[in-house]
């Protein structure tokens, strides 16, 4: 039985505007606890800040007051499926190098799915389905 995207995606959605200053953006996810804002242009989400993203701002002496959005956002962005199994969606990880994707349903964006829940999710359900068929008996 395969499990969708749609069980395990985070359905929290925060956005910023692709010209709000990188405080802004660092203050939304402090506020709304979450480790990443999608980036909308006119309405249309266009990119994804991650905290990682902010903490490379740091390291490169980057002027949270003044440097935008749009600067250090994560862009074109990759996407799956609500629909999608999570194996389905593990391939498009593999394919793209992401640690995120944003997730859509019927061409609305209604999620992101974390690479690490997908891993350790596959991972456990290996597991158990290993030990399933470990402790079934054998025919004779």
């Amino acid at each position: 039985m395969s499990m969708f995207v749609s069980s395990l995606m985070l359905s929290k959605l925060v956005t910023c505007d692709s010209t709000n200053n990188l405080q802004e953006v660092a203050q939304k996810i402090i506020n709304e606890d979450v480790g990443s804002v999608l980036v909308e242009k006119e309405k249309e989400i266009c990119g994804i800040i991650t905290e990682k993203d902010l903490l490379r701002a740091i390291l490169k002496n980057m002027d949270f007051s003044k440097t935008q959005a749009s600067i250090i956002m994560s862009s074109p962005l990759d996407y799956c499926d609500a629909e999608n199994t999570l194996e389905e969606c593990m391939n498009i990880f593999d394919n793209t190098n992401r640690t995120r994707l944003v997730v859509k349903r019927d061409g609305e964006v209604v999620g992101i799915m974390r690479k690490k829940i997908v891993e350790r999710f596959l991972n456990v359900s290996k597991k158990h389905s290993l030990i399933n068929t470990a402790n079934t008996p054998r025919s004779k």
